[in-house]
């Protein structure tokens, strides 16, 4: 999967994560929030027109609430593909010094009572983005894989070096 011949590690693992990166839809989401956010940036100004105004909220939460229709579907896609992968550890200062620390597969967030928070009625009327499965941002998840990677990489130099 990953040739040795004249090729570094470092190259390999760059390789190797921006391959995935390209095919990875919330990193193609934050690409495109990055492209959308700098452009209003570098345009350096806000309508004073009403309508325009609301016209441009219209279209940001019709956008959002359709990623997040389509983030649903696609983690629920994950976490059935990657049941069983990982144990989710809720780490409280009630559980810190118990000896063992129940892991769970349920990968919903649980409800923490101490950190409800209020909403407004706006909030309340927009759909909430949901959790990445097991609660792995995209870059947490593409750091778990490159660590992988340099496991791999390092097991094959040290198989070719004969150590």
């Amino acid at each position: 999967n990953m040739p040795s011949s004249g090729i570094t590690s470092r190259q390999q693992l760059l390789k190797l994560s921006e391959q995935r990166v390209k095919t990875d839809k919330e990193f193609n989401y934050i690409i495109e929030d990055n492209k959308r956010y700098k452009e209003i940036n570098d345009r350096n100004e806000v309508s004073l027109n009403i309508e325009k105004r609301l016209e441009e909220n219209k279209k940001e939460k019709h956008r959002r609430k359709n990623r997040n229709t389509d983030r649903k579907k696609l983690f629920e896609e994950i976490e059935k593909k990657e049941k069983g992968k990982f144990k989710v550890t809720r780490l409280t200062l009630d559980n810190v010094n118990k000896n063992e620390i129940d892991s769970s597969d349920n990968f919903k967030r649980p409800e923490d009572q101490s950190m409800k928070r209020a909403k407004n009625k706006e909030e309340e009327l927009e759909e909430e983005t949901p959790d990445f499965p097991h609660f792995l941002s995209p870059t947490k998840r593409e750091a778990l894989n490159i660590a992988k990677d340099l496991i791999r990489v390092s097991k094959i130099k040290t198989a070719d070096s004969g150590s």
